[in-house]
């Protein structure tokens, strides 16, 4: 009779640590999903370089640059590369996009054909709506639409009235 119930333990014991390390190798098998979120910029008449820099913690922790041109040919987006966010099988949107506000604490963009114009975003308790603008989900485009939980970019679009 003992025998039996240490057969029925050993067995359950079994069974749960092979159930768990399956769900562990099912969970770490699943294909990574990204959330992509770049800012794009057409200037008016002039080709123009756009700088991104991007703060967490008081430190400098991403800068990008981009040539953007006034009329982009056929097939030409220039876009600068602001934050990827990978997520396992799908990535919900609402998480996807509160990432970004945990990535960074503050960026800014400056604009090389007249240096001191930049667009400075905040997510501070005391900043303005204005500061804030870059870090909520209605100043993005997505692409694609929908809220399927796959693959997606957002856009943040640069205008040239932003840039003070």
């Amino acid at each position: 009779m003992n025998n039996k119930k240490f057969n029925s333990r050993t067995l359950l014991v079994v069974l749960a640590a092979m159930t768990f390390s399956l769900s562990f190798v099912a969970t770490s098998c699943q294909p990574k999903e990204s959330v992509r979120y770049n800012a794009t910029y057409t200037p008016g008449n002039t080709v123009d370089t756009i700088t991104f820099e991007a703060w967490s913690l008081g430190q400098l922790v991403r800068q990008n640059s981009a040539v953007f041109y006034p009329t982009p040919t056929e097939g030409q987006n220039e876009e600068i590369p602001v934050y990827v966010y990978h997520g396992v099988k799908g990535v919900p949107t609402e998480l996807a996009f509160n990432s970004l506000s945990l990535e960074y604490d503050s960026v800014r963009f400056s604009r090389s054909s007249d240096g001191a114009a930049t667009i400075t975003y905040s997510y501070i308790e005391n900043a303005t709506d204005a500061q804030r603008y870059f870090f909520t989900r209605e100043a993005w485009k997505c692409d694609p639409e929908g809220e399927e939980l796959k693959s997606r970019t957002y856009t943040f679009i640069l205008k040239d009235e932003m840039f003070k």
